[in-house]
């Protein structure tokens, strides 16, 4: 099964499962995002899945309580008192030794109570299943690191979309962007519709004025050198191969344009539809002058 297929499974499960059927799909989900994932089925009482981020520059791990109520209900108060009365026994010797910080999480269907909502301060996140769906397609485009999302799952309080927005996804369409002007920066006539004719190895100084130039033109927020210089390297990724380097200076690889749909994956497809964006808009804007 492809992972477009994975992940709407994994939407169908957490929107209909319950009891251990929906800790199990919780588990999945987070898995799918890249965490060690574990159901804890031992005894009533306990909470029901602990998830690890070994990999993160302070490792974590977050301990998880599941409900999934009737369309007309919502997860009530009381699973607040359940997650932190269960959270200190998760924090045996083998955690404390791997891991630096702790999170507590409620994830629940349909949404929570507002006395849920009023007293999850200090230290409990409430995520609903649509929310964790979000973040599942997100993931499934820019591929969050553990660090990155971090960023949500230590967040005290009712977790919306506008969190996975603003912590995760405006950044990486930030770099898109950038990206994708560093593409049209190589082409040797943006404004032809041969958009596949690229210049020869350029020094790096001059793409960065370039880059800078189309930046104003588009009028798109203003880039510093260090995050142009940034994306040029995430561009000459070996494994992406879309820019060449050779010394101080640079240029589009080889790689015929359709092509960057393939090797980029999910984040290729979006490049090229923000290549064609900004192309379009600049043909246009020459059109009018």
């Amino acid at each position: 099964m492809d992972r477009l297929s994975i992940l709407s499974e994994l939407a169908s499960r957490l929107q209909t499962a319950s009891g251990l059927e929906f800790e199990k799909a919780v588990a999945d989900a987070f898995g799918f995002l890249g965490f060690k994932a574990e159901v804890i089925e031992e005894t009533i009482a306990e909470s029901d899945v602990i998830i690890e981020a070994k990999y993160a520059e302070n490792p974590y791990y977050v301990v998880v309580e599941c409900c999934a109520v009737l369309p007309h209900n919502q997860v009530p108060y009381d699973k607040l008192g359940q997650i932190r009365g269960n959270f200190p026994r998760y924090m045996d010797e083998r955690r404390q030794r791997l891991f630096k910080t702790a999170y507590k999480l409620i994830v629940g269907r349909p949404e929570f109570s507002a006395p849920t909502k009023t007293n999850s301060e200090p230290d409990v996140g409430l995520m609903s299943v649509d929310v964790l769906n979000t973040l599942l397609e997100y993931h499934e485009k820019y591929n969050f690191s553990q660090d990155e999302l971090e960023r949500i799952l230590k967040t005290v309080g009712e977790i919306i979309n506008e969190h996975v927005l603003k912590n995760l996804v405006l950044q990486y369409e930030r770099k898109l962007e950038i990206y994708s002007i560093i593409y049209i920066s190589l082409l040797e006539d943006p404004y032809s519709q041969r958009s596949d004719s690229r210049i020869p190895f350029t020094p790096v100084e001059q793409i960065v004025g370039e880059v800078k130039a189309y930046t104003k033109l588009l009028r798109m927020p203003t880039l510093s050198d260090d995050e142009i210089n940034n994306a040029v390297r995430d561009l000459s990724n070996p494994f992406l191969k879309f820019i060449d380097i050779k010394g101080s200076n640079l240029r589009l690889s080889s790689l015929p344009f359709e092509s960057i749909k393939k090797v980029g994956g999910q984040m290729g497809n979006e490049l090229a539809l923000k290549d064609q964006e900004f192309l379009s808009k600049l043909r246009r804007m020459q059109s009018l002058t």
